[in-house]
C-alpha cells in the first residue's frame, strides 16, 4: 500500500490509494509510558475516524515486552527491548500499523519501566 508524501512550504501531507484525492496532514506525538499493561499514546480519534502510524521510535528503560493496542486489541504483537533497548521504524510504503476506528491508541507494557519515544501518524477520517 503506497502513500504520496507531498511537501511545500507547509506541514507534510499524505494520500493513500484506498481514497484518492484526500489528503491528510502528518502529524507527530510523543509516546511515554511508565506503568505495566496498557498506556495511552493517542486518544481516540473521533467517530468512524482511525490512526495510521508512519513512523515509530521508541527506547525501553528496562527489559521489557511492549505491544501495540486499539481498543484493548492487540494490533501488533509483543516486541522484546533489552534494557536501553529500542526500535526506530519508518514506513516508506503504507503504514506500521492502523487502530480501529473510533478507538484510541495504546502500548501494553510487560512490566513497570519508563518507554520513551515519538511517532509519526496521519488521522484517517470515514
Amino acid at each position: 500500500m503506497g502513500f504520496l508524501v507531498r511537501r511545500a512550504h507547509r506541514a507534510p501531507e499524505v494520500s493513500w490509494p484506498d481514497r484518492p484525492g484526500v489528503v491528510y496532514p502528518v502529524l507527530w506525538g510523543p509516546v511515554g509510558a511508565t506503568a505495566s499493561g496498557d498506556n495511552l499514546v493517542l486518544r481516540a480519534p473521533g467517530r468512524g475516524a482511525s490512526y495510521r502510524v508512519l513512523g515509530v521510535d521508541i527506547v525501553a528503560a528496562a527489559a521489557v515486552a511492549i505491544a501495540w493496542r486499539s481498543g484493548g486489541r492487540i494490533i501488533r504483537p509483543a516486541q522484546s527491548f533489552a534494557a536501553n533497548g529500542g526500535i526506530v521504524v519508518q514506513c516508506p510504503v503504507g503504514w506500521y500499523l492502523e487502530t480501529d476506528p473510533g478507538l484510541e491508541l495504546s502500548i501494553n507494557l510487560s512490566l513497570a519501566t519508563t518507554v520513551a519515544g515519538g511517532i509519526v501518524y496521519t488521522i484517517r477520517t470515514p
